[in-house]
């Protein structure tokens, strides 16, 4: 059967003082390896206009003192994180030539903020799960330099026994205060069997999130005014934030943070829980075919007036496409 991968996240909780100062100081050490090997390709592209493979870049890297304080598997994982940002670079250089994009949006990948914090990302040969527990892995010259360490353990979600986990994602957010876990593990197919001449048609809109017309059964909406007011009400109180912010001198500061947080997970909730129903409802009405309006650039150079882009850009669509367009490969819909 086909598979596909799924990511469960957590936020990290219940670890001691010094296992979050261990956890920031292992994501800044990932921070500085990413930008090493960042230079290292911008400056053989300065100087050859040419891509420097990932193979010859980890052999400069792995001398480098960042690489020899994260576990070998993570500092690979973050070499190859700096390698993909790079390949897109050219496929989009590629697609410029071919005159599919515009060269003046294409931009030569960034360095990470100097002191910063990155992912952690740990792959199948770094992953230890064991009575339940999932092992953060450390080096050994990590643990050389903090000889009186304290292993991270974190609970692992019970729903996951029995999947295959593919890769394991540490991830700080508020500068570091705290820290999500992501699981992504691998999804088989559950094809229904639907019928493929029962189609359902979706245009996707602000006030209405989805409006849904199928061949069989009655039209039906998803709202999207919830979306509109917490997007609204997020803009207002981070505006707000922002004027006592600078007035402090700062830029980012927690409230805006935690606020900015809160409306993501609102906003990913209703988004998910939208697709989740079309797609109980094409299994419902046997419906096997999809069709969802969509226009790549839609969203690009949108001019409706202050208000409406707003509300019109801050609207995930890209997100909901991908909810639903998995779920849609789950149970064997056609999408289109």
């Amino acid at each position: 059967m086909p598979k596909m991968f799924a990511v469960q996240s957590n936020v990290i909780r219940g670890l001691t003082k010094q296992q979050y100062s261990t956890l920031r100081e292992m994501c800044q050490y990932s921070n500085n390896l990413y930008n090493v090997a960042l230079y290292n390709i911008r400056q053989y592209f300065f100087e050859n206009n040419k891509y420097l493979a990932y193979e010859n870049n980890y052999q400069e890297c792995r001398k480098n003192e960042n690489y020899a304080l994260l576990q070998a598997g993570v500092a690979q994982q973050i070499l190859r994180a700096a390698d993909r940002s790079f390949r897109s670079f050219f496929a989009l250089l590629k697609k410029s030539g071919n005159g599919d994009y515009d060269r003046r949006a294409i931009r030569i990948p960034h360095y990470r903020k100097k002191g910063g914090l990155f992912n952690l990302i740990l792959s199948t040969n770094s992953i230890s799960i064991k009575d339940g527990k999932f092992r953060i892995p450390m080096s050994r010259r990590f643990m050389t330099v903090h000889p009186d360490l304290q292993p991270i353990v974190i609970p692992f979600p019970e729903r996951l026994n029995n999947k295959t986990i593919k890769e394991v994602r540490i991830i700080p957010f508020d500068g570091g205060k705290h820290f999500k876990i992501q699981y992504i593990y691998e999804v088989t197919s559950e094809e229904k069997g639907l019928n493929k001449d029962n189609a359902l048609a979706i245009d996707l809109g602000v006030n209405n999130l989805a409006a849904c017309v199928s061949t069989v059964g009655t039209p039906f909406i998803m709202d999207g005014r919830k979306l509109k007011s917490i997007n609204h009400q997020w803009n207002k109180e981070k505006a707000r934030l922002q004027s006592i912010t600078k007035k402090q001198g700062k830029d980012v500061t927690s409230s805006i943070n935690r606020i900015t947080e809160k409306r993501n997970n609102r906003v990913r909730d209703i988004i998910r829980k939208t697709a989740r129903h079309i797609a109980d409802y094409c299994i419902e009405k046997d419906i096997g075919t999809v069709y969802i309006g969509y226009n790549p650039d839609f969203k690009r150079s949108t001019n409706l007036g202050d208000s409406n882009n707003q509300n019109f850009v801050q609207i995930p669509f890209g997100q909901f496409r991908q909810q639903l367009s998995f779920l849609c490969w789950k149970y064997g819909i056609d999408y289109i």
